[in-house]
């Protein structure tokens, strides 16, 4: 597509594949605009040398001098198109050439040079040189740790980034993840999204739900009802306050601040919260659903602590009020865990 010329195609002569004129034309305007291009960096290059610059490439001596400027492929090319015939032939048989400033040089062998150990020529080794020279080679970033610690970040990609690898067992459902289990799990965060829960006090308040609401019968097929109904009874009994759901969060502040660890690097945290609670005597609680195989306290607590420091930093700094009470929620066993942080 040219703006000029419009759609530029091949054609077929006898089956045989040939440019058209339009498509001829459409390249050389290209190549002319690339030429343009290469020459702009060229002269960028050229000029930045203080002393001396130096062009070394190959080339073959019975075609030294390209035809067509359009097509050349390398800065030697370049240099060489600017020589007259005449100088080019010079070149060839004195196998040098001056030309103002410029000097150009043949060379047809390379002589393998070993570097001398001669003190006496050279002169005695400094060690504080070499010393300063190794330390220079061998230096490491003060904060390579930090170089892969991006500025904007997701919750699951923060935490994944600091995690203690005792935390996980080798058979946990965490390493091997089931798709299905992702799945299933995101069902019962969607319905515990939209069902109000004060509407709910028996498994018949459920099957009325799901047939009213036509959300919910996208995700029927993957939800074990009365499970349901009992994780929405459990949560229940936290809802004395105003409760916010799958509150979604930005939040500003130093890794330190964040997640305990030693960098003053200021970073971006987004995610979003399933479950908390503003109490009417004041302070908050916080609740993280998961939907796990894993059913020991201790590592589902250490799998998640961190993730769940983050969600309590997110409440206190934008609501300005102190979460007192943290809990893990396994939604497939409903059961719940206290967690300190």
């Amino acid at each position: 597509m040219d703006e000029n010329l419009g759609i530029v195609t091949k054609f077929y002569n006898e089956d045989k594949e040939e440019l058209s004129v339009k498509m001829l034309a459409t390249n050389l305007k290209n190549a002319k605009k690339n030429f343009a291009e290469e020459m702009m960096i060229f002269y960028v290059a050229l000029t930045r040398a203080k002393n001396r610059l130096y062009i070394i490439g190959e080339r073959n001596r019975e075609n030294i001098k390209p035809i067509n400027v359009y097509k050349i492929d390398s800065y030697l090319d370049y240099v060489f198109n600017l020589l007259s015939d005449d100088e080019i032939e010079k070149f060839l048989s004195d196998e040098t050439l001056e030309k103002g400033d410029v000097k150009f040089n043949y060379i047809t062998e390379v002589e393998n040079l070993e570097i001398s150990k001669n003190e006496e020529k050279y002169g005695k080794i400094d060690e504080k040189i070499v010393k300063n020279i190794k330390n220079y080679l061998n230096y490491e970033y003060l904060y390579k740790n930090e170089e892969n610690i991006s500025f904007k970040n997701s919750v699951t990609k923060l935490t994944k980034q600091f995690e203690d690898d005792n935390v996980f067992l080798p058979n946990s459902e965490y390493v091997n993840t089931n798709s299905n289990l992702v799945e299933i799990g995101n069902a019962y965060h969607f319905a515990l999204k939209i069902i109000n829960f004060n509407e709910v006090n028996s498994m018949e308040d459920i099957l009325l739900l799901f047939k009213e609401n036509a959300s919910l019968l996208s995700v029927e097929n993957l939800i074990d009802k009365k499970l349901l109904l009992e994780n929405i009874l459990t949560l229940k009994k936290f809802c004395k306050g105003k409760v916010f759901k799958e509150q979604e969060f930005v939040l500003k502040d130093s890794i330190l601040n964040l997640i305990e660890k030693n960098f003053d690097d200021e970073i971006m945290v987004q995610g979003i919260i399933d479950f908390f609670v503003i109490k009417e005597d004041g302070g908050a609680i916080l609740i993280d659903y998961k939907y796990s195989k894993e059913r020991r306290e201790e590592i589902l607590i250490n799998r998640y602590k961190l993730q769940l420091k983050l969600y309590k930093n997110a409440i206190e700094n934008g609501l300005n009020v102190i979460v007192d009470e943290i809990y893990l929620m396994n939604l497939r066993y409903n059961e719940i865990y206290n967690v300190k942080i």
